[in-house]
């Protein structure tokens, strides 16, 4: 019986060449936003309220917010093309991340990719100004981060679907260790190499595809 296949990928640092949350904390906070990130290396907060308290930093409309996305967020090299070959054999793709929706939308759309699952953190306007963030695909028994990517690996895998699993960061650890395949990079890649557990190095997504090729659906 042939391997039903499913790909889960984060998207800042993974899918794209910029992590766009970073980007978007430099060019819009008057304050010194990494000092969050030491509270969150010391385990003092969580990822999730990592994020909220980020996103109440931002001092732009979304209007802004996508403009500095679309101008300065790269695609990583192949990734246009793997999930267009996914898409073409049938392989279900969703991005997973700790970004924002707002302007992960509009990054698929500029490179015409359709159909593609998205699960982050989404943004709260009004009157053009962010006033919270929400989690719709946030845990209901765990609030340590605001997208649950175990819980969406675990979807899948409940469906007979065996699951890749690209990612870059600290967010990506729960569910790449859950995960068939592991494809990883930066953080991930020192996590998963400390604990032991087996993945792929990667830098673009043509290795990836690859293995889509070499693996058929």
């Amino acid at each position: 019986m042939m391997t039903r296949w499913a790909v889960v990928s984060d998207f800042d640092g993974s899918f794209t060449e910029m992590d766009g949350a970073v980007g978007l904390l430099d060019h819009y906070t008057d304050v010194d936003w990494r000092k969050l990130d030491d509270l969150f290396d010391t385990d003092e907060i969580t990822l999730r309220i990592l994020m909220e308290k980020e996103a109440d930093m931002l001092n732009c409309t979304r209007s802004e917010m996508i403009e500095f996305a679309l101008k300065n967020m790269i695609v990583r090299k192949g990734a246009v093309e793997f999930i267009k070959l996914c898409q073409e054999r049938s392989i279900p793709v969703t991005i997973a991340s700790e970004g924002f929706v707002d302007y992960i939308e509009k990054i698929l759309e500029r490179e015409g990719l359709e159909g593609v699952t998205v699960h982050a953190n989404r943004l709260i306007w009004e009157d053009k100004l962010i006033v919270g963030l929400s989690h719709p695909s946030g845990s209901e028994d765990c609030d340590k981060c605001g997208t649950c990517k175990e819980n969406i690996v675990k979807e899948y895998q409940a469906q007979g679907y065996k699951v890749v699993y690209i990612g870059d960061g600290i967010s990506d650890l729960c569910g790449s260790r859950v995960a068939d395949k592991r494809f990883a990079r930066d953080r991930l890649a020192k996590d998963l190499g400390k604990k032991g557990m087996e993945f792929t190095p990667f830098e673009d997504f043509h290795l990836i595809s690859e293995f889509v090729r070499s693996n058929p659906s």
